[in-house]
């Protein structure tokens, strides 16, 4: 799927005006804070009732410490797999702040090298 989207992204970011370009980038940066929003708000939800593992679906779990951010880990009763509430989200990884992210996202748009982006 990804390399679809790479495709996608190659042959139609260049044939797009500005005002195309400036649309595309808002409406990444709100997918940006949107996921990142959601991602700060489920981190202090820890008896969160419709949470379920994320690698098997069991609602079978108990906790089990805690992560090197302070985040509530859980054992799933399911799988015997550990996750947390940022489990399988995009910015789950990351150490970057939002505002290197909406950087990157303004390099992506402009169509940038990683290496001028790394730059910015």
């Amino acid at each position: 799927m990804e390399d679809v989207i790479t495709q996608l992204t190659r042959q139609l970011l260049p044939q797009m005006t500005a005002a195309e370009k400036s649309r595309a980038l808002r409406s990444l940066k709100a997918l940006i804070d949107a996921e990142l929003f959601d991602l700060a708000a489920s981190e202090g939800a820890e008896d969160d009732p419709d949470r379920a593992c994320p690698w098997c679906g069991s609602p079978h779990y108990v906790k089990r410490g805690r992560d090197g951010r302070g985040r509530q880990r859980f054992l799933c009763r399911g799988c015997a797999r550990t996750f947390t509430d940022a489990t399988m989200r995009i910015f789950s990884t990351t150490k970057l702040d939002r505002s290197a992210w909406m950087r990157f996202a303004e390099c992506h748009v402009d169509m940038l090298p990683l290496r001028e982006s790394a730059e910015k």
